[in-house]
């Protein structure tokens, strides 16, 4: 009898173990659901800080004389920096690099519908030079 409760508990432990690697049908539904639906793609841009806060940073990427082109992106907590470590040393007037990904689904039109832009790199390529700076830092209080 002894010999039989032991070989039952060493089925009744290994049926355990094979349930707990396996999973539930329950977990498999809720990891399913969490996922975002879309396609990401990775784009870049490349222009003049016009304006940053702690959630997004405002990049002007093309002017002409009439207009001036500017993209706005998110930042997040996972958001890299590359040549300076916080973003309070970014200043408007400073060149920057941004890398975003872009979570988008097929649109009935044939084009793209965005789900979510988010920056995940932002590299500084020129510190804005003095004279610049200081001249928007006084057209600023007359906006």
């Amino acid at each position: 009898m002894s010999h039989s409760k032991a070989v039952g508990r060493i089925f009744l432990i290994a049926g355990f173990i094979l349930t707990l690697l396996q999973g539930t049908p329950a977990q498999a539904e809720i990891s399913q659901v969490a996922e975002p639906e879309g396609q990401v793609e990775m784009s870049q841009v490349t222009g003049t800080v016009s304006s940053i806060t702690q959630q997004a940073i405002s990049i002007e990427y093309s002017r002409t004389k009439k207009n001036a082109f500017e993209m706005v992106l998110p930042i997040d907590e996972k958001t890299r920096f590359e040549r300076f470590r916080t973003l309070a040393e970014l200043k408007p007037g400073d060149t920057v690099t941004v890398r975003y990904q872009q979570l988008f689904k097929p649109g009935e039109d044939g084009g793209k519908v965005i789900l979510k832009t988010t920056a995940t790199d932002v590299s500084l390529v020129r510190s804005a030079p003095a004279q610049a700076l200081s001249s928007r830092e006084e057209a600023s209080p007359n906006e």
